[in-house]
Parts: C-alpha cells; sequence; structure tokens
C-alpha cells in the first residue's frame, strides 16, 4: 500500500505588533530566508483592537460567563 500523497503538519500563527510597512512578502521572506522554514501560506489579517475601542464593550465580550459552554474567549 502506498500513501496518495504525503501529510503536512501544518500550524497557523499571528504575527503581531509589525510596523504597519511591513508586508506579507517582508514575512515570508524572513522566515523563509532567516529562519529556514518553509511558508505554505501568508496573509494580512485585520486589526483585532483598533484604537479608541470601548473599553466597556471589551470588559463584556470578555465575560466568560456570557459565551456558552465550551468557547473560549482570550484578550
Amino acid at each position: 500500500m502506498v500513501a496518495a500523497r504525503v501529510i503536512r503538519k501544518k500550524s497557523v500563527f499571528c504575527i503581531d505588533n509589525l510596523n504597519t510597512s511591513c508586508t506579507v512578502g517582508d514575512i515570508t521572506e524572513f522566515v523563509t530566508n532567516e529562519l529556514s522554514i518553509e511558508v505554505l501560506n501568508c496573509f494580512e489579517a485585520k486589526p483585532r483592537r483598533r484604537r479608541g475601542d470601548d473599553d466597556e464593550s471589551i470588559s463584556r465580550l470578555l465575560n466568560a460567563d456570557v459565551w456558552p459552554n465550551s468557547i473560549i474567549i482570550s484578550d
């Protein structure tokens, strides 16, 4: 028997707190060339928090008691 294809272990990471001039290409190049890690995908994500977010709204959102069982919410 022979496998149809090699199954790769994959991981997803958020690289945060970068200068706004840093591009997807910059990150891909750094990880590939400096860290010798193969990059399968790299994409820009929307900021998770914006300046001026309402602290009261954030507190309500992060209240684990209001979420259904087994839902994980973290800052």
